[in-house]
């Protein structure tokens, strides 16, 4: 992340939360919020530590990005997240925010009330594969060459 407005609207877009939601997750004005945004100002130390726990994001990288402390000086190397220990969920969401997808509206469009949590998670990795709900039906429900069609009749034999 090059800045601390980047970094917010990152982890913002992660979310799909806008100025308003994040001001009432961390408990101040949605102006901070928009004047972060446009680069006018930076947080002080407890408006960024809310905000980073509002996120749930990393502190460290949250620092560097609003430019309290430098990359340099962060002891030991920056770790990221080895893919292999994220989900296939965490993973495709990834890949849509890379591409510029929005997940979180992918998902939320025309999910069922209650499903289990089995049935939920390949429901879910199917909206996000770009899955719409009427092949989601097509799939799931019995189409009617799936039905026993009866004996046929006997025809002079």
């Amino acid at each position: 992340m090059s800045s601390w407005s980047d970094f917010l609207r990152v982890k913002m877009e992660e979310k799909d939360w806008d100025a308003t939601r994040l001001a009432q997750a961390a408990g101040y004005s949605p102006s901070v919020i928009s004047r972060w945004l446009s680069g006018e100002h930076l947080p002080s130390q407890d408006k960024l530590r809310a905000t980073v726990d509002a996120l749930n994001a990393n502190i460290i990288e949250a620092m560097v990005a609003a430019g309290f402390i430098r990359p340099e000086e962060v002891h030991g190397p920056v770790t990221l997240t080895d893919p292999d220990l994220l989900s296939d969920e965490e993973v495709v969401r990834q890949v849509l925010r890379r591409m510029g997808v929005n997940a979180a509206r992918l998902i939320a469009a025309d999910q069922p009330d209650a499903i289990d949590d089995d049935s939920q998670e390949r429901y879910e990795l199917a909206r996000m594969a770009g899955e719409t709900e009427y092949h989601r039906r097509r799939r799931l429900e019995p189409q009617p060459e799936d039905e026993p069609q009866g004996e046929a009749p006997e025809w002079g034999a």
